[in-house]
């Protein structure tokens, strides 16, 4: 069975961190926490306001993050290592991990418990996408259009988000991202998410 929901900004919670603000698009389960730590995983939309910022430390998670604009430098002070993120690149790091960034964006978030297995993908326009994941969401960059198993088309205005739930017995899914406006850009973000057996 796979249930499907759109939602739209005024369905999302903003609030503050140290460096901007954040926007929780989607947290699962519905009744879980983020404050207390108690959640299995979280889809979010974040600006860094600031030149210099420390990541808030998530013991016990996983984390992947993708700059959806400007470069930024992060340095990993617990594994001792630093890259240059351009936009749309991932950058995946245990959630305990101490991480200072240099530089001003907007960024997507996914953070999970490690009993799953997470993954971020920009996606461009006429792209195709086909997954046996639990979990797939839709996060459009622009306005978009999405057939889902050659079949419904859902449109998506900026910053809304399409969100795909399978039961355990997931099928694979074939997504195909139509344009409704000529780019070659990314149109959308994907994420996906399984359990780990």
């Amino acid at each position: 069975m796979v249930h499907i929901q759109h939602l739209i900004p005024r369905d999302y919670h903003e609030s503050n961190w140290s460096g901007g603000k954040t926007r929780e698009l989607y947290l699962y389960p519905p009744d879980g926490d983020y404050k207390e730590r108690q959640f299995d995983f979280r889809l979010s939309t974040a600006s860094i306001e600031v030149t210099e910022s420390h990541f808030t430390p998530l013991d016990g998670f996983q984390r992947i993050l993708m700059t959806l604009d400007q470069e930024i430098q992060l340095h990993n002070r617990t594994q001792k290592n630093g890259t240059v993120l351009s936009a749309f690149q991932s950058y995946s790091f245990d959630g305990g991990d101490s991480l200072f960034c240099k530089g001003q964006c907007h960024d997507f978030n996914l953070i999970y418990q490690p009993t799953y297995q997470g993954k971020i993908k920009a996606v461009v326009p006429n792209q195709i996408i086909e997954s046996t994941a639990q979990f797939q969401f839709i996060y459009a960059l622009k306005a978009i259009r999405i057939q889902l198993c050659e079949e419904s088309i859902y449109t998506l205005k900026e910053q809304e988000l399409l969100v795909i739930e399978q039961n355990s017995q997931a099928k694979n899914m074939k997504l195909l991202f139509l344009p409704l406006q000529s780019s070659d850009q990314p149109s959308a973000i994907w994420t996906a998410l399984r359990t780990l057996s």
